[in-house]
Parts: C-alpha cells; sequence; structure tokens
C-alpha cells in the first residue's frame, strides 16, 4: 500500500493512500487534522470513481458525520481499529438546516467516504477487512 504527498495549487500539502477492500482499491485523500475534517468534501462537485477521503481520529469513538455543505451523496464507511468495517451508510446532501446526522452503530477509529452505492457495487459489507497503511503520528 502507497501513501504519498501532494501539493496543491496553494502548495499546502494532501496526504493521500491506497486503501484496498477485497479486490477493491480506493485512492483516498488523508483528513488527520481537526480542520481538515471539519472541511472534509465540502463544496465537491464530483469524485472521480474509486476516489475517496479518509478521516483518520485519535482515538476510536462513535464518530458521527453530517452533509452540511456536501454537494454528492457519499457512502460513509466506518472502520474500527483492527480495521474491519463496523457500518455503512448511504448520505445525501443536506438542503437545509437542520442537516441529518450520520452515527454509525459502534466505535470506530476510521471513516471512509465515496460516492454513493460505492459498497454495494463493489461488494463491500460490514465485516470485510480494510489494508491500509497505519496512521499513528
Amino acid at each position: 500500500l502507497v501513501t504519498t504527498v501532494i501539493f496543491t495549487r496553494n502548495q499546502t500539502h494532501q496526504k493521500t493512500t491506497e486503501i484496498k477492500i477485497g479486490n477493491n482499491v480506493v485512492h483516498a485523500t488523508v483528513a488527520n487534522t481537526p480542520l481538515k475534517q471539519a472541511k472534509g468534501l465540502m463544496f465537491v462537485e464530483n469524485m472521480p470513481r474509486n476516489e475517496g477521503m479518509l478521516f483518520v481520529f485519535e482515538r476510536e469513538s462513535p464518530h458521527i458525520f453530517w452533509m452540511k455543505n456536501t454537494l454528492i451523496s457519499l457512502d460513509i464507511i466506518w472502520i474500527n481499529s483492527e480495521k474491519r468495517i463496523i457500518d455503512i451508510q448511504t448520505a445525501n446532501p443536506c438542503v437545509k438546516d437542520p442537516c441529518q446526522q450520520y452515527a454509525p452503530k459502534e466505535d470506530s477509529l476510521y471513516v471512509l467516504e465515496v460516492n454513493a452505492n460505492w459498497a454495494k457495487t463493489h461488494g463491500v459489507k460490514t465485516g470485510d477487512y480494510v489494508e491500509m497503511d497505519s496512521f499513528a503520528e
């Protein structure tokens, strides 16, 4: 598995990583700071297939998500510290407040966001093992 650092137009670095679930590979931008996590995929108008965002948290917790200012529907995939998928939910953009909140059934350490219905299309389900780099930093 490969983790790289890319530079955006304003020369801020964004770490990306390769995530493997079964035979499926997702190239994900890593959101590992509170600022990156708060922004998430807000204002993104489209996302290429097999790309996403991986949220890396400091500890396992019931990380709750919402879709404020998110323009595309997403699959939210919660992953525990053992790198097992513990929940998958499809979330739609929030068109007016209050926005729906999406909470997992169990605590997670990672959350992967991909295009809506990606999990179903690729046969990804709860209990599946996720191969990815360790992000202890």
